[in-house]
C-alpha cells in the first residue's frame, strides 16, 4: 500500500472543511459560496448595477462604490439598465476590475468568480462567449507590456464547449483542459451561470483552476441553484504557453500575476451580464496576501516608467495602453 503524505492529507482536509463551510454561506446575491472569503474581505460585485439609474459607461462607472470597474478594449457599447443588468458589445469589449492607480487596491490572486451571462442572438466568434480572466497585468493585453499578460482564463464558448486557457505573452495563449458544454452551440437568450475558482496550492508553486456551470436556474435564486462541476486542472509546470520574446520559460506557473480580473468577449453586438462578483478566497483558512504579493510583479496602470516581468527583468517603455 502506498504511503500517505500527512501534509497532503492535512491540506485536503482543510480544503474539505473550507468548501463545506462555503456551501453554507451566501454571497450578496444569495448565491452559495464554494469557498470562504479571505479576511479582511476583498470583493467586487455588481450590486450597484441595480441602483435604479440607467447609464452608459465610457471609462469608470461613477456609481461603482469601489471605483474599480473600468470599460476597456475595443467596444461600442457598455450600458447598465439600473435593474442589475450590464449590456456590452463591440469588436473586443472588456470589463476590467483594476486599481485606480498603479500599486493600489485591489490585487486579486486567489479568487472565486460568480456571474450570469446571456448571449443575445447568434453573433460572436466561435471561441468567444462568456470569458473570464484572472491574475492579469493591468496593461498586459496591450502592445507594449504584453509580457505582463500572465492570465488564466475560463471560457464558455459560443461553439458550445468550455475550456481553460493560459496566456503568458499577449496575444498568444495555450488551451488546457476542455470539454463539451452545449451541443449545437451556446444557447441564445438564456441566462447561464459560471463559477470559476483560481487559487494557489500550499507552497505557492502550483495553481489550481476549477470550473462550474449553472444552466438551470437562470439566475433565479427562488428556483435553487445546482452548480455542476465541469472540471479542474493543476498547473505545476507541465502546462506550457508561448512566451514569445519575453524570455521566461514556457512552463512558467502564474503563482502571483498582476492582480487584475476581467470579462471579455469578441465580435458580439450585444451580450448581457448580471449578478457578477469576484471574491478573494482563503482555500486553506484565512490568509493575508499583503505578504505574498511581490511589488515587482505589480503591473503598471496608466503611468510612465518601466514594467517588471514575472522573472524580475524590467521592460523599459513609454505608456501605451493599446487595446487590452
Amino acid at each position: 500500500m502506498p504511503k500517505t503524505n500527512p501534509s497532503h492529507f492535512a491540506f485536503l482536509l482543510l480544503i474539505g472543511l473550507a468548501a463545506s463551510r462555503g456551501f453554507g454561506q451566501k454571497d450578496v446575491f444569495g448565491i452559495g459560496m464554494l469557498m470562504p472569503s479571505r479576511q479582511p474581505a476583498q470583493e467586487w460585485n455588481s450590486l450597484h448595477w441595480a441602483s435604479g439609474a440607467a447609464r452608459s459607461i465610457t471609462e469608470r462607472d461613477p456609481a461603482d462604490p469601489t471605483h474599480w470597474s473600468r470599460r476597456r478594449g475595443d467596444g461600442n457599447l457598455m450600458a447598465i439598465d439600473g435593474e442589475g443588468v450590464m449590456t456590452m458589445g463591440g469588436p473586443q469589449p472588456r470589463l476590467y476590475i483594476m486599481p485606480l492607480t498603479a500599486g493600489g487596491a485591489p490585487f486579486f490572486r486567489d479568487i472565486e468568480f460568480t456571474g450570469y451571462y446571456r448571449r443575445i442572438g447568434a453573433d460572436g466568434e466561435s471561441y468567444a462567449g462568456f470569458v473570464v480572466g484572472a491574475r492579469s497585468g493591468a496593461e498586459g493585453h496591450g502592445d507594449v507590456y504584453h509580457c505582463l499578460a500572465n492570465t488564466y482564463y475560463l471560457a464558455f464558448r459560443n461553439s458550445g464547449t468550455w475550456g481553460f486557457d493560459k496566456e503568458l505573452d499577449h496575444p498568444n495563449d495555450a488551451g488546457g483542459k476542455s470539454g463539451p458544454l452545449f451541443p449545437g452551440g451556446f444557447p441564445a437568450d438564456r441566462w447561464i451561470g459560471m463559477k470559476y475558482l483560481v487559487y494557489n496550492l500550499p507552497g505557492d508553486k502550483a495553481v489550481k483552476l476549477e470550473a462550474y456551470v449553472d444552466s438551470v436556474s437562470g439566475g433565479d435564486m427562488g428556483k435553487g441553484v445546482a452548480w455542476k462541476k465541469l472540471g479542474e486542472v493543476v498547473d505545476s509546470g507541465q502546462w506550457s504557453a508561448p512566451p514569445g520574446t519575453c524570455g521566461y520559460p514556457a512552463n512558467t506557473v502564474i503563482t502571483t500575476g498582476g492582480g487584475v480580473t476581467f470579462i471579455r468577449n469578441t465580435g458580439s453586438a450585444r451580450s448581457q451580464y448580471k449578478m457578477i462578483s469576484w471574491r478573494e478566497i482563503a482555500p486553506g483558512g484565512a490568509v493575508n496576501l499583503s505578504h505574498s504579493v511581490r511589488k515587482s510583479e505589480r503591473a503598471l496602470s496608466g503611468v510612465h516608467g518601466k514594467a517588471v516581468r514575472m522573472d524580475g527583468k524590467t521592460i523599459p517603455a513609454r505608456f501605451h495602453p493599446g487595446k487590452p
